[in-house]
């Protein structure tokens, strides 16, 4: 995305180690990094889709982040017209694509790594079915119990976080 997690995460390396920040789209990468500037965060590495050290990065990482597109059913309130557009065709294209997203990230992850699922859903089909089944398909397990937060009228959106590691 557009780098929000990574700027909850750069300052707390306090300088050292290093956030490599991808998308498939061009335009977020290039609103991260902006963010990443005006808060002076100078840790983070850009990779665009066929970046020649995406490669390089197999099998290196201490923890991977996949933030995931989904139904944004958790931030329904901020995006009221998507329960127009919403439909059984588009959640199964959505957990399809975040199955093939959580593939492609898992193989950065070194052998004792930890990999972060997570999306702005509050559907089970996104979130607790999802985690279950990628667990099973690639060998992981739940490092600790998820984290789902429904929405809050006048506060938060509601999402969904689960750590998960290898056997």
């Amino acid at each position: 995305g557009s780098g929000g997690k990574s700027l909850v995460f750069g300052p707390n390396l306090q300088g050292f180690g290093r956030i490599y920040l991808h998308d498939i789209r061009d335009e977020m990468l290039d609103q991260a990094r902006k963010r990443m500037k005006r808060a002076k965060l100078h840790n983070i590495q850009f990779l665009p889709e066929r970046h020649p050290l995406k490669n390089k990065l197999t099998g290196r990482m201490d923890w991977v982040v996949c933030d995931v597109p989904c139904s944004m059913s958790g931030s329904i309130r901020r995006n009221p017209n998507m329960k127009w557009i919403f439909s059984d065709e588009l959640l199964f294209k959505w957990i399809a694509q975040q199955r093939d997203i959580f593939e492609d990230a898992l193989k950065f992850l070194k052998p004792k790594g930890k990999i972060v699922y997570s999306t702005c859903s509050i559907l089970d089909e996104e979130n607790v079915r999802q985690v279950k089944y990628l667990c099973h398909k690639h060998g992981l397990f739940l490092s600790e119990p998820p984290f789902h937060a429904l929405p809050q009228s006048k506060g938060m959106d509601g999402f969904f976080t689960a750590i998960m590691e290898r056997m």
